[in-house]
């Protein structure tokens, strides 16, 4: 059988553990098998994905992962520690957001009019890799456009618990087809 030694510990979305989990090799008795030499294999429940070195070979019976994270959208899952033959150990633990990586359209701009304000005005979302929302981001989003049109109003959203929304802004320009993009340093 598997046993946890050492659980896995700060589960930050797309990053190694802080706490890498140690799996020991032992008997039915739970005495530790010191020459046990197997391969053990970290997954994770549905929604989440292993991220790093998902395998740690046994050495003296004792499986040391030394990268492994996971990646998905912040909230509960369950690892479970495998080897062939062997009955499986499992760990509950509880994902937390990764760092900032990417702006996300979350409200598309919409009813533009050369010369004024969006009807729908843009909401963009400040995110990690996985799709999470960075609640503490408070990046400054700045709106351009596409060569042919400016930018009227506000191109400015500083962001509010991860999210910037748009207030004034639009564009102005003959008609036709415009690109806009949002940016921030660093992302």
């Amino acid at each position: 059988q598997l046993a946890l030694t050492t659980v896995a510990a700060g589960a930050a979305s797309g990053a190694a553990f802080t706490t890498q989990p140690v799996v020991a090799v032992r008997d039915a008795s739970g005495n530790l098998v010191t020459t046990a030499t197997n391969v053990v294999t970290m997954t994770a429940s549905l929604g989440g994905t292993v991220v790093g070195t998902a395998t740690a070979t046994a050495v003296g019976g004792v499986a040391t992962f030394a990268s492994v994270g996971l990646s998905g959208l912040s909230g509960a899952y369950t690892l479970t520690f495998a080897a062939a033959g062997l009955t499986s150990a499992t760990q509950p633990v509880t994902l937390g957001v990764g760092a900032a990586t990417r702006l996300v359209a979350t409200t598309s701009a919409g009813g533009a009019v050369s010369g004024a304000a969006f009807t729908t005005q843009p909401v963009i979302a400040v995110q990690d890799a996985s799709g999470n929302v960075i609640t503490a981001a408070t990046n400054v989003v700045t709106m351009t456009v596409s060569a042919g049109a400016t930018v009227v109003g506000t191109a400015t959203a500083t962001a509010v618990a991860g999210v910037a929304t748009f207030g004034t802004v639009g564009i102005s320009g003959a008609p036709a087809s415009y690109t806009l993009t949002f940016a921030t340093a660093g992302l």
